[in-house]
């Protein structure tokens, strides 16, 4: 699992006195966002922001993050029509 996120750059490993250690290379909302893009796109079928309001609602997130995933996902979303 670890060779995959580092793959994917979601890690960086460096090895230290024989022990790996990880560290993110992206940040937390950055990382929320992209999974989110991917289940609400792939499997729930949903747009974005209906998947942001139902965070929002939630406790998993402060509110501060959820302006910065808002962001990121309106910034993915301009570009994907930029795009098309």
């Amino acid at each position: 699992m670890m060779d995959r996120m580092i793959r994917k750059q979601l890690l960086a490993r460096e090895k230290f006195h024989g022990v790996f250690l990880y560290r993110p290379l992206i940040s937390r909302p950055t990382g929320i966002t992209r999974f989110v893009q991917f289940f609400a796109d792939r499997v729930l079928e949903l747009d974005y922001g209906e998947v942001v309001a139902l965070f929002s609602r939630s406790k998993a997130l402060d509110p501060e993050e959820i302006r910065e995933l808002e962001r990121l996902l309106a910034d993915e979303t301009e570009d994907r029509h930029d795009t098309s």
